[in-house]
């Protein structure tokens, strides 16, 4: 074998360690709840199309899509924990959403300094740190079904941490994060992009899902969806690109 191809081989051990994907594990089919998120895997969801709502995470409907992908997790036994750096989960929301809160932990860091911050742009440095930590210990336990936080920056270093924490244990991270983390590197498995469309009614949101990274493998599919504000529903209308396999647990 020579040394380039022994090259080849490490780099594609490295980017692909862990359990192989399954071969029907789709996006599209996530989305729908027919399969449910993989267990031990790191997800980001960014807020794409335009206007300061879409872009900072705060409309455009990535939030209620994470809530209906998170909603269908708890058909599993475990815990749902909300790290809340910005103080905006709204309980009766999360209920009316179809979340069950007597299975619901919210985590909210102190945030009496005034510090700046370098790993996110809305909260001080201690209460930074703390919401990292806690997040972090929170995907070690395999005891959580999954970990929802809104970060608006984040490191390759504790990327990777909140990586291994979730491979470890099998727990699942959400991450919602903003637009501007598109072109940044990522430990996460799948990153995906949701981007608002137009809707035909005001109590249906027509959303696209791309996903724009799967570690160790590049982009994958895209898929168009209907989300339901009163139920949270999804009703997958279209999948435009030939779906490839998400992974079940990819390592770097």
């Amino acid at each position: 074998m020579s040394k380039r191809h022994q090259l080849r081989e490490l780099r594609r051990r490295l980017q692909q360690t862990g359990t192989a994907a399954p071969s029907n594990c789709h996006l599209g089919a996530i989305l729908a709840g027919r399969q449910p998120l993989p267990a031990g895997t790191v997800f980001e969801w960014v807020a794409g199309g335009t206007g300061g709502g879409a872009e900072n995470g705060r409309g455009g409907g990535t939030v209620q899509l994470v809530l209906s992908v998170v909603r269908r997790l708890m058909r599993e036994p475990g815990e749902l924990v909300i790290v809340d750096p910005n103080r905006e989960c709204y309980p009766p929301g999360l209920s009316q959403a179809g979340i069950d809160l007597t299975r619901t932990v919210v985590i909210r860091p102190d945030t009496a300094s005034n510090t700046a911050s370098n790993t996110t742009s809305s909260i001080p440095a201690n209460a930074a740190a703390d919401m990292l930590w806690a997040l972090e210990q929170t995907l070690r336990s395999r005891g959580v079904i999954a970990a929802v936080c809104r970060l608006d920056r984040l490191d390759a270093v504790a990327s990777r941490r909140l990586q291994l924490a979730v491979e470890r244990s099998g727990s699942r991270a959400l991450l919602i994060r903003p637009a501007a983390c598109r072109p940044l590197p990522t430990w996460a498995d799948v990153r995906i992009l949701v981007t608002p469309l137009p809707s035909l009614t005001a109590q249906v949101r027509r959303l696209r899902a791309d996903v724009l990274h799967r570690r160790g493998q590049g982009p994958g599919e895209t898929v168009e969806v209907e989300l339901c504000d009163a139920t949270g529903d999804v009703r997958v209308v279209s999948q435009l690109a030939d779906p490839t396999c998400l992974p079940a647990a990819v390592g770097a």
